[in-house]
């Protein structure tokens, strides 16, 4: 999958989500010898955990048996991972029911461990981040056209295992990192307190922002660790693509890119633009006017005494002055109240 951010192109492939994850993204086992793990001629591993009259158990169910003091110790490690797994890593949709095949494959603690679920996560996150693909269920006419409405959208629902991608975005444009607030906070998971975790750290301007601006970087290609090169990330159905060759050979050959190497895309909406200019040209108008306003009291004020001073001098005629003083006073007073506030 291929992104562009401020005229870059970005990949995010299953090399990617595998240097940023750690998980095994090997090739996924057949399922002969995935049957061969579960033990399916001995009670099934859901009937264990939950019995044969709970079919439908949910994440939220399973986080409580976890904190029943009561709970079995044997049955401890298998909840914990499928809550982890079901719940974060491979999370299918919102209502985070179990999947019974990854229960049953909890019969061989080693096996699981060592699945490759990065490949699994990756396609999971990918279904909902590229062109929906049609099913028994549902039958899709154009998937690109599906994708588009999809994007249009101001808010999606995003199942998988997303965090992934959004660490790619901190590693490879590090002006995008250095919007966050104590970005150089290293502080871990278990140490944060109160509201933290559900802090916003990023807002939708400084993104704009960070597109736009002319010392923006972005490292195109994650390149990995050299013990990653025997590993192999193919997929079946793998397609070569002329035209993803030649681009990955511009990026290796430090090619710099620009917005108008890439053109189309949907015309439909208004470009992107950052609105904090905008927000910044609306309070100096509002300083510049309250120190116009200041000025002109100070002006009217000085003119007032020396009206004052100079009616003082006067005949002592007092009802002529009292009037003088008055219409030259509501003169002031109107300078004072035309100023830009």
């Amino acid at each position: 999958m291929w992104f562009v951010f401020g005229g870059k192109p970005l990949r995010f492939s299953l090399r990617e989500f595998h240097i940023i994850t750690g998980l095994s993204c090997s090739q996924i086992p057949s399922e002969n010898e995935i049957e061969e793990h579960m033990n399916l001629d001995s009670i099934s591993m859901w009937k264990r955990l939950f019995g044969a009259d709970n079919l439908n158990i949910d994440v939220p169910q399973v986080i409580a048996m976890l904190q029943d003091s009561y709970l079995s110790d044997w049955k401890k490690l298998p909840l914990a991972l499928i809550v982890i797994l079901d719940g974060i890593v491979v999370c299918p949709d919102k209502h985070l029911k179990l999947t019974l095949e990854y229960v049953e494959m909890l019969n061989d603690i080693d096996f699981f461990l060592t699945y490759p679920w990065g490949r699994e996560s990756f396609l999971q996150t990918y279904a909902r981040l590229g062109p929906p693909a049609s099913s028994a269920e549902v039958s899709i006419g154009d998937p690109i056209k599906e994708l588009r409405i999809r994007l249009m959208q101001q808010n999606a629902a995003c199942y998988g295992f997303l965090l992934p991608l959004q660490l790619l975005a901190f590693e490879t444009i590090p002006l995008l990192l250095s919007k966050i607030p104590s970005f150089d906070d290293f502080t871990n998971f278990f140490e944060y307190t109160g509201g933290k975790l559900s802090e916003t750290i990023l807002h939708y301007e400084s993104i704009i922002e960070t597109e736009s601006d002319p010392e923006l970087t972005v490292q195109s290609i994650l390149y990995y660790p050299l013990d990653l090169i025997h590993m192999d990330f193919s997929w079946e159905d793998d397609v070569q693509d002329e035209k993803v060759e030649y681009l990955e050979s511009l990026i290796c050959g430090g090619y710099e890119f620009e917005a108008y190497d890439f053109f189309g895309g949907d015309a439909s909406i208004h470009p992107l633009t950052s609105n904090k200019k905008t927000v910044k040209e609306e309070v100096n108008m509002k300083e510049e006017a309250q120190v116009n306003k200041k000025l002109v009291k100070k002006e009217v004020n000085v003119k007032k005494k020396v009206w004052v001073k100079k009616l003082g001098q006067c005949p002592r005629q007092p009802k002529a002055i009292d009037n003088l003083k008055k219409d030259i006073f509501e003169k002031l007073d109107s300078m004072n109240a035309a100023s830009p506030r």
